[in-house]
């Protein structure tokens, strides 16, 4: 990180705008319209990733815990035992 506060700027802006570059393309992917500016980057609702995923684990913790949901790991892995 610079001492010089104009350095400190424009690496500010940039970060900004990699950041505002990468939420379109997730939103692209998605089919959602872009967002114009950071203001709007700050405004707009953005999906939790790390709680999706942690209720995806809990969700295949609890599936595992009953004997359907065993059978189909044991399946799936090939352990029959």
């Amino acid at each position: 990180m610079s001492l010089n506060l104009e350095t400190r700027k424009a690496e500010r802006e940039a970060f900004q705008a990699a950041r505002l570059a990468r939420e379109n393309e997730r939103r692209f992917a998605n089919s959602l319209e872009p967002l114009e500016d950071l203001e709007a980057l700050e405004a707009a609702e953005t999906p939790d990733i790390v709680l999706n995923e942690a209720a995806d684990v809990v969700a295949d913790m609890i599936e595992m815990t009953t004997p359907q949901g065993m059978a189909r790991v044991r399946q799936a892995t090939g352990n029959g035992s």
